[in-house]
């Protein structure tokens, strides 16, 4: 067992919030916490091994490239952009996915099997929850590398997109979308109240979905 916070560790604190385990090496890991930094471990020496960076707010998703020499992180709420970290050089981003993040939810993002496109969810439900970006495309905006989608997908729910997963044997891709939705107590119905569906449904603003699109067609 490894002890990731401690009095004599004081390289990551927090809560861990996020786990990668690097593919081409699986005596080593990514962490990430809710204080927005990123640490990685070795099993074989029972200690972190290398401060990677910091996220603009707190980690919630991890995930290495296959060949193992890229980590990409994704944050909640306050951190706009999935990052991509260079394993040989981890003092600098190779990249930043722009994308929305307006909840503290985990939306989160997969690579397709050649690491060429990254999907990913979003919040913005106006132009297009669902993103895809060309890893190989990047442009250099302010000295940073920025990245846009190039394609985005509207689904057919009104809420954020918070899960995505690619079929790694078929062109396949699963999209999970819901929010919490809380109403003021004024307006939330008692048993004894004889209110209709029609009543009380401007309120009702969630729409969880599962959707499964074929790549081939990006179409249900």
């Amino acid at each position: 067992m490894i002890k990731l916070n401690s009095r004599m560790n004081r390289t990551q604190s927090g809560i861990i919030s996020a786990i990668a385990f690097n593919p081409c090496s699986r005596d080593t890991f990514a962490c990430g916490s809710y204080r927005s930094s990123i640490s990685l471990y070795s099993e074989s020496c029972q200690e972190p091994v290398a401060y990677i960076g910091r996220s603009r707010s707190g980690i919630t998703q991890l995930q290495f490239s296959s060949d193992g020499q890229c980590l990409f992180s994704g944050a909640r709420r306050g951190d706009h952009f999935i990052h991509c970290w260079d394993m040989r050089r981890m003092d600098q981003k190779l990249s930043s996915f722009r994308r929305l993040v307006t909840t503290n939810q985990r939306i989160t993002f997969d690579l397709d099997p050649t690491d060429r496109y990254l999907f990913s969810g979003s919040s913005d439900v106006n132009n297009g929850n669902c993103l895809i970006y060309d890893t190989n495309s990047q442009s250099n905006v302010d000295n940073s590398l920025i990245v846009d989608p190039t394609t985005r997908i509207s689904t057919d729910s009104s809420s954020p997109v918070t899960c995505i997963s690619l079929c790694k044997t078929s062109p396949l891709l699963a999209t999970g979308s819901g929010t919490r939705t809380l109403l003021p107590p004024m307006m939330v119905p008692s048993d004894s109240d004889n209110q209709s569906d029609n009543e009380t449904e401007p309120w009702q603003h969630s729409n969880n979905s599962l959707i499964i699109y074929s790549l081939n067609s990006l179409s249900k």
